[in-house]
């Protein structure tokens, strides 16, 4: 009896300050960051212009996997962000395996056209331009996302940051697909993507102060 009033009393000690709270929806959430996302990466991307010659890339076999392959990272890591945020994401485990290899594909294929392109010539100007709209790209989508998940109880911090990152990256690079008109691995992929890995970087070191409850 004792040892039951002793746990009851450890229990309204730990609650007696803690408010009921409405359940957060991961797929609801997904979806408002995915549109607000899209429709940020477009505007952007109109604002920039759009690169030259674009229709003739759209008819590129590689341009088009890259484009697919980056859309699908997006999505899948969006989701798993969110299922993340939540304390019993510990259900959607085996989802969370998707994102992963979608972005190992893509270093794939990154380094075989590094392999096959060689370095090529860094521009000049690489500080400027396409530098610059990485971050613009990048901006809102990150800021949304860092609210977002901060409403949330993640206790797996670090694995949220990553795919939040890469969610942010992948939009990030399909805008700049369409603008940035570099297609070789060092000017388009080491411009437009670095900055992106260089950004998650800096938000996993410091992802389990961030996102704690």
């Amino acid at each position: 009896m004792t040892s039951d009033k002793s746990l009851n009393d450890t229990i309204e000690s730990l609650c007696c300050n803690l408010k009921p709270v409405k359940p957060i929806c991961p797929y609801s959430r997904s979806a408002l960051w995915i549109l607000i996302a899209g429709v940020y990466t477009v505007a952007v991307a109109m604002m920039v212009g759009f690169r030259p010659q674009l229709m003739d890339k759209m008819l590129d076999q590689g341009f088009i996997f890259e484009v697919g392959l980056a859309f699908a990272t997006g999505i899948s890591a969006t989701l798993a962000t969110f299922w993340l945020s939540l304390p019993d994401s510990s259900r959607y485990n085996m989802f969370l395996a998707i994102p992963a290899t979608l972005f190992a594909v893509m270093m794939f294929w990154m380094a075989d056209r590094l392999f096959m392109e060689g370095m090529g010539a860094y521009p000049s100007t690489w500080i400027s331009g396409c530098i610059i709209d990485c971050a613009l790209m990048a901006g809102l989508p990150a800021a949304l996302a860092i609210l977002l998940v901060r409403k949330g109880a993640s206790v797996r911090p670090c694995l949220m940051a990553f795919n939040a990152v890469l969610a942010v990256s992948s939009f990030g690079w399909l805008g700049m697909r369409f603008t940035c008109p570099y297609d070789s691995v060092a000017k388009a992929y080491f411009i437009n993507f670095l900055p992106y890995v260089l950004g998650g970087l800096v938000l996993g070191m410091g992802a389990r102060r961030l996102f704690r409850w």
